[in-house]
């Protein structure tokens, strides 16, 4: 997955950051960020299911754990990424701020609930 550039008609001497434009959509895989952010919020959520039992994982399903929550923090930070780049490219408009604002929201809650679950069981099972 890689962002693309592109150059609004031909590049000069004279061409500015302005003439620049930058295809964010492969950070997403041509989905919205409101439907990235819920697929990565299932798939937390699903995690949580594991309440009470990241003890008495085996390697095995302590590296399916890990690597699942790994795919959850990816989710979640493309979304911030795009939304982030969204907004340095043009500050000036609000629609960006208000997708920078929703998409620090809800991966605020997302990963707060990842947090609670299973990171403070880890740190126990290292005590």
């Amino acid at each position: 997955m890689g962002v693309e550039v592109s150059v609004r008609g031909v590049l000069t001497a004279e061409a500015t950051a302005a003439d620049v434009v930058w295809d964010l959509t492969p950070l997403l895989e041509d989905r919205t960020v409101d439907d990235v952010l819920d697929e990565a919020d299932r798939r937390a959520t699903a995690l949580t299911v594991s309440r009470g039992a990241i003890a008495g994982f085996d390697a095995a399903g302590l590296a399916g754990f890990v690597a699942e929550l790994a795919s959850v923090r990816s989710l979640i930070g493309r979304t911030e990424a795009y939304a982030g780049l969204r907004f340095a490219a043009d500050t000036s408009d609000p629609q960006h701020g208000a997708l920078l604002q929703k998409v620090g929201e809800r991966s605020t809650a997302i990963n707060t609930n990842l947090l609670n679950d299973w990171q403070i069981k880890v740190v126990r099972l290292q005590g």
